[in-house]
């Protein structure tokens, strides 16, 4: 099991220009979705703490951001994610292209930069 930690006021200061929190929640409820496929990290829940933790979740927050950064308040909102531990990394394996390859062809591979597109934009799924 590995949990992943993500600031909010972090996400949203450093891809201000596209990212939102409808977004990110949007991306979590995806992710959740694909329980039993292949390929993909298993997903177990995910929460969020942090002193604005209902505004987020009612998706009516507005991080604050100094122009210097991000808020500098110490009670930041943190995003967990509980998922599958993977052994290794995308990178490491992308780098053993014919292990890749056998794993994935080129239409799945069509299919899910599409899949991470539309999940990015709220654009809907191919998926059945």
């Amino acid at each position: 099991m590995a949990v992943k930690k993500l600031c909010f006021e972090d996400l949203l200061f450093e891809h201000k220009s596209w990212l939102t929190v409808s977004k990110i929640l949007k991306e979590i409820e995806i992710h959740s979705q694909f329980q039993d496929t292949e390929g993909v990290v298993k997903f177990h829940k995910s929460w969020i703490e942090g002193q604005n933790e209902k505004e987020i979740y009612d998706v009516k927050y507005v991080a604050k951001h100094t122009s210097s950064g991000p808020s500098t308040d110490p009670r930041r909102n943190y995003l967990y994610i509980q998922m599958e531990l993977c052994l290794g990394s995308l990178d490491s394996l992308l780098d053993k292209e014919t292990q890749f390859q056998s794993l994935v062809s080129q239409n799945h591979i069509s299919v899910l930069l599409s899949e991470m597109f539309n999940g990015l934009t709220g654009k809907g799924t191919q998926l059945k």
